[in-house]
């Protein structure tokens, strides 16, 4: 599990806004949604803990979710970028036109595709809330 800890700025209904400081394997991730600079970032979270503002907790991301998610960003579109050039090759060398040309063109689309797809899925986590992170452990100072 991914695991940061961090202050409660600010509650809002079952959300609480944390305060993280980032460690240097989150440098490129992204993976928690955070949003900031110079390692301290903000993110919502889950107040499962009913957690107070100015209270240091625990956060967490399962492995699970983590993995879908680096699933869906880096892989699939490497992928389908693949999938789409050999296509475009088949098609290409079967109706006897350029392989490079149209391989590199069919990649490009479906590499799109895979853009369209990650945002239709990522729009819909937002809405259900099922990749948000959740609290793991108050401490109340």
């Amino acid at each position: 599990m991914a695991i940061k800890t961090g202050k409660v700025m600010k509650v809002s209904g079952n959300e609480a806004l944390v305060q993280i400081r980032d460690h240097s394997s989150c440098s490129k991730c992204g993976g928690c949604g955070t949003t900031g600079k110079n390692n301290e970032n903000t993110i919502w979270v889950k107040n499962n803990k009913n957690a107070g503002t100015g209270e240091f907790v625990e956060i967490e991301i399962s492995n699970r979710n983590l993995f879908k998610l680096s699933f869906l960003i880096y892989l699939l579109p490497i992928t389908l970028l693949l999938v789409g050039i050999i296509v475009g090759n088949f098609y290409a060398q079967v109706n006897n036109l350029p392989e490079n040309l149209v391989g590199f063109l069919t990649g490009i689309v479906f590499m799109s595709i895979s853009f369209l797809g990650v945002n239709i899925v990522d729009r819909r986590a937002r809405k259900s809330g099922q990749y948000k992170p959740e609290l793991r452990y108050v401490n109340k100072r």
